[in-house]
């Protein structure tokens, strides 16, 4: 396991909850001018981070450590994008346009063993 799995579920559930919660505030505001209107809020999002990474020769990596230093939000960026994506799979699945993908319990609980020996104390005692 990479040590950047430990974050997935973290961001996982931040997704799901900022997901619903803007739903009741805005009501599905995203889709509200339809299929076009929908593509031109996730285009949005990917025209600002494109821009931030050209600018330093496409490297996204660059472009996050140095906003660290400097915020442009970029990261909200990021996070925005992945929830509108969210957001299109969820739609495009109520509708009928493609199945939910597959949900295998024993691959949740590997996954949550996984993170748990992650996450385990470390003993750093040296014995």
């Amino acid at each position: 396991m990479f040590e950047y799995h430990s974050n997935i579920p973290f961001i996982a559930n931040a997704d799901v909850n900022t997901v619903i919660k803007r739903d009741k505030e805005y009501g599905a505001s995203w889709k509200l001018r339809g299929g076009v209107g929908a593509f031109m809020m996730i285009a949005r999002k990917w025209d600002r981070i494109e821009k931030e990474a050209k600018e330093r020769g496409w490297d996204i990596f660059k472009v996050l450590e140095e906003e660290h230093m400097d915020p442009k939000l970029t990261i909200d960026d990021i996070r925005d994008l992945r929830r509108y994506l969210l957001l299109l799979d969820a739609e495009m699945c109520q509708r009928g346009y493609g199945p939910l993908p597959e949900f295998n319990r024993d691959d949740i609980n590997h996954i949550e063993k996984e993170f748990d020996d992650a996450a385990a104390p470390v003993d750093q005692t040296g014995v």
